[in-house]
C-alpha cells in the first residue's frame, strides 16, 4: 500500500508528519495507524518544547529529587504553628507585667505616704526603681497600699530627697544613709557621706576593716598596763 506524497509547504510540522508516515509504511503500518502515530509524535514533541510556567519550573526539579510535597506542607504548617506559639508567649509576657499606678499609695512600716511613681523611679538603678518598674508584683495591705517593711519615719526623708533633693538633719543623717544603702540610692548616700555623723561612721568602719581586732587589742593593752 502506498501513500500519496504531500506537497511540502516549508512547515516543519508537515515534514515531521510525512517522515512519520513514511516510517510507518516502511515497517508495514496501515494508513490510519500511521496518521495516529504521526499525531502522537507531534503531541509528544509539543509537550516537550512548550514553555513551562515558573511554578512548573520550580516543581519539576523538586519532584525529580524525590521531594515529598506532603512533607513540605507539613514543614510549612509546623513553622506557622511555632510562629503562633512565639507570639502567644510574647503576649503572655506583656500581660504578666504588673501595672503600677501613676500615683502610688505606700504603707512603709505602718506610716502612710502617697507619692508619684515617677518620684520612686528617680534613681533608675536603685531597688526602689526596680520595685515599682512593673516587673515585680508588690505586696499590698488590706487597704490596697503598697507595703514596704522598713522604718517609715526615715523613709519620709528619702521621699524628700527624691522629690526636692533635700537632705535630712544631721541627727537623722546616719540612719537615712543606712536606709539609702538598703534601697540602692547611691546619689543620696554620696550626698550624706560628707555630713559629720556619716563621715565619722565611715572612718570607723574603714578603721575596723584595716584593724579588725583593734578594740580587743586596745582592751588587752590597757589591762596589761594596769
Amino acid at each position: 500500500m502506498s501513500l500519496p506524497l504531500a506537497t511540502s509547504s516549508g512547515s516543519s510540522t508537515e515534514e515531521e508528519d510525512f517522515k512519520a508516515k513514511s516510517a510507518s509504511v516502511a515497517i508495514g503500518v496501515n494508513g490510519d495507524d500511521a496518521n495516529r502515530w504521526a499525531t502522537s509524535r507531534r503531541q509528544s514533541a509539543s509537550s516537550l518544547t512548550a514553555p513551562r510556567s515558573p511554578e512548573s519550573r520550580r516543581v519539576l526539579p523538586l519532584a525529580a529529587a524525590g521531594v515529598d510535597f506532603n512533607d513540605m506542607e507539613s514543614v510549612g504548617s509546623n513553622q506557622q504553628q511555632q510562629k503562633h506559639q512565639r507570639q502567644q508567649r510574647q503576649q503572655q509576657k506583656q500581660q504578666s507585667t504588673y501595672q503600677c499606678p501613676a500615683v502610688v499609695p505606700l504603707n512603709v512600716g505602718g506610716v502612710s505616704y502617697i507619692t508619684r511613681r515617677s518620684t520612686l523611679l528617680k534613681e533608675p538603678d536603685s531597688m526602689l526603681a526596680a520595685m515599682f518598674s512593673g516587673r515585680h508584683e508588690m505586696q499590698r495591705d488590706r487597704h490596697g497600699y503598697y507595703f514596704i517593711d522598713t522604718n517609715g519615719v526615715y523613709f519620709g526623708y528619702i521621699l524628700d530627697y527624691l522629690r526636692h533633693g533635700k537632705l535630712p538633719p544631721n541627727e537623722a543623717a546616719l540612719p537615712v544613709y543606712q536606709e539609702a544603702g538598703y534601697f540602692g540610692l547611691a546619689g543620696l548616700q554620696e550626698a550624706l557621706a560628707v555630713t559629720p555623723a556619716v563621715a565619722k561612721e565611715i572612718v570607723r568602719q574603714r578603721h575596723e576593716e584595716q584593724f579588725g581586732d583593734y578594740a580587743d587589742l586596745r582592751a588587752r593593752v590597757i589591762a596589761a598596763a594596769i
